[in-house]
């Protein structure tokens, strides 16, 4: 008997669990054109603690997280940490990481 109940709560708390989720909209990915570095940018709203999103995800390889310019980050991410990010309301944007080339012909 105790065995059903708590098999029947498991199941309840998934429930709930998977329509929180599924209730948040994730935030759209731009996209970098041409060849891409398999980072993420990641822009956190004016006010948001940049070290406690940093302890909320996992990073993997190298992180760049000593920006003054914006409040962000950039870094390898696994899908969960990404999707973590997509809905969270403390971030602004996330932006694939792209390579940029100028071509540029000069002549005197």
């Amino acid at each position: 008997m105790k065995l059903l109940a708590l098999s029947a709560y498991v199941v309840l708390l998934c429930s709930v669990a998977s329509a929180a989720v599924i209730g948040t909209p994730l935030r759209a990915v731009e996209k970098a054109s041409g060849a891409k570095t398999g980072r993420y940018i990641i822009k956190l709203k004016d006010g948001v603690s940049r070290s406690s999103i940093l302890k909320k995800i996992k990073l993997s390889g190298n992180a760049t997280t000593d920006w003054t310019v914006f409040n962000g980050f950039a870094g390898e991410l696994d899908t969960a940490s990404l999707d973590l990010l997509r809905a969270s309301a403390d971030v602004e944007s996330i932006a694939e990481d792209g390579y940029m080339y100028i071509n540029a012909k000069t002549t005197q």
